[in-house]
């Protein structure tokens, strides 16, 4: 009667060396993660658009190659329209530039 692979220890030997990668890249992100100045509209906004390209491909083309092309681009879109929306915040505040300030 023959072993099973997982007796033997090979198919456990290939899943092992992945282990501490995976340690790694979580540890990393844990510890850069409070450097990143993030607020919610910077997800949201290309979320929400790269979810209605995607469904607006798959109704085009139920496949996953369109799903993934429609996410792609309607987060591109979304990425464009959020930073869209930081110029115009750039354009409402005030000037702070040393020519601007009254002299004393």
């Amino acid at each position: 009667m023959m072993k099973s692979q997982w007796a033997t220890g090979k198919l456990i030997s290939r899943v092992r060396p992945w282990g501490w990668r995976r340690i790694l890249a979580l540890a990393l992100i844990c510890v850069m993660t409070p450097a990143c100045s993030l607020n919610a509209a910077q997800i949201f906004i290309p979320l929400a658009y790269g979810s209605i390209g995607m469904g607006i491909a798959l109704l085009v083309s139920p496949s996953l190659s369109a799903a993934i092309i429609g996410f792609a681009m309607g987060g591109i879109i979304g990425a464009a329209v959020y930073n869209n929306s930081l110029k115009s915040d750039l354009r409402e505040r005030p000037d702070l530039t040393p020519e601007s300030q009254p002299s004393r």
